[in-house]
């Protein structure tokens, strides 16, 4: 499975949001990520009509998380972004059921891979990713 830009980029910008514990301008946000305000609001877009994030007008606003960073799954802002995270058509769900389903060699290996997958991205939250790059952030500081 290889994420879309749009699904990476989506999960860094939470992420940041996350480890600000507040209000980030999609100016800033975008700035950080190294991408356009443009493309970044499509994103959030998709992720304030999901729930996972709310938008705040007027001087100071932008935005922030819609519940806490210890609710919010990896998975559901992958499935938010990438429609689902399955590792082959066969496994996802969606479309028609594949003919060779009872009889494919391979099936078994795909359905764990899923398994295990949906359970990492599932078991991981948006405050262990932020608690993480704060870490990661610190360790870098003190190393320059």
């Amino acid at each position: 499975m290889q994420l879309s830009t749009r699904t990476r980029y989506g999960l860094q910008a939470m992420v940041e949001l996350a480890a600000s514990e507040g209000i980030l301008s999609l100016a800033a946000l975008a700035q950080g990520q190294g991408i356009s305000s443009a493309y970044l609001e499509q994103l959030f877009r998709a992720l304030k009509q999901a729930g996972l994030l709310r938008s705040v007008r007027g001087a100071g606003g932008g935005y922030m998380l819609a519940r806490s960073a210890g609710e919010i799954t990896a998975l559901q802002i992958v499935q938010v972004l990438e429609g689902n995270s399955a590792v082959s058509e066969c496994v996802s769900g969606a479309g028609e059921p594949c003919e060779r389903a009872c009889v494919c060699a391979a099936r078994p290996l795909f359905l764990e891979l899923q398994a295990k997958i949906n359970a990492v991205l599932d078991g991981t939250t948006l405050q262990d990713l932020a608690n993480q790059y704060n870490d990661q952030t610190t360790r870098f500081q003190n190393v320059r």
